[in-house]
């Protein structure tokens, strides 16, 4: 992928994800002004799927050659830097969530994840562990390092951002280590986004299975 700076998978994910968000919010207001909110709660699922996949594809077909070499570069040692690094941050993000539910800090992106996959299962899975990892590792690992040049500089502040996208209060936390470790093998493989693609995806696989039991 490009070395220079390169801003388009952020104005991608700013106007199509948001983008569908925001259309969504406005049809649904139309159709069902007296109960807007409830409606939008009901297809929450829809609409997460909707945004990630429709930002998924612009980002695939203007990355496609980029991903088939980056994919072709991975070693056998970024094979073990990943598995090792997929199971530190998976420990690390289930020890800190436990760690806040029990302590009654306020998760309201997993709370809105759950209802949203009771809901729709099906599109859930797809949207949090296909396309959301794909998507937001290409804005905020592969555009972030583009334009931020100071290694320190890039894994702070898109770990920032990445946490700040995906929660509030002290439950940042949790967003800000997992986009620490994504950033760090990030690095550590070369700026491979691959590498951090498969860790995320890892990551939200074994949140969703997780979920998923604890629904039955």
């Amino acid at each position: 992928m490009n070395k220079e700076k390169d801003l388009k998978p952020i104005w991608v994910y700013l106007v199509a994800f948001f983008g569908v968000q925001f259309l969504a919010g406005i049809v649904i207001g139309a159709m069902y002004p007296n109960n807007t909110i409830d409606k939008i709660n009901e297809l929450t699922g829809v609409i997460t799927f909707t945004a990630y996949f429709s930002t998924f594809l612009i980002l695939f077909i203007l990355y496609h050659k980029q991903f088939k070499e980056k994919l072709a570069k991975i070693t056998k040692k970024d094979i073990i830097i990943i598995v090792v690094v997929a199971a530190i941050t998976i420990a690390l993000n289930e020890l800190l969530s436990t760690l806040f539910t029990n302590f009654d800090v306020d998760m309201k992106n997993q709370e809105a994840v759950v209802a949203a996959f009771e809901r729709n299962k099906t599109i859930m899975f797809a949207a949090v562990v296909i396309f959301a990892p794909i998507v937001e590792e290409l804005v905020f690992r592969y555009s972030f390092s583009t334009f931020i040049k100071n290694q320190y500089a890039f894994v702070i502040i898109s770990s920032l951002i990445f946490g700040l996208m995906h929660s509030t209060g002290i439950a940042i936390i949790v967003y800000f280590v997992l986009g620490l470790c994504l950033s760090l093998i990030y690095l550590k493989t070369n700026k491979n986004i691959i590498s951090s693609i498969i860790v995320h995806i890892l990551n939200n696989l074994f949140a969703i299975l997780t979920l998923s039991t604890m629904l039955r």
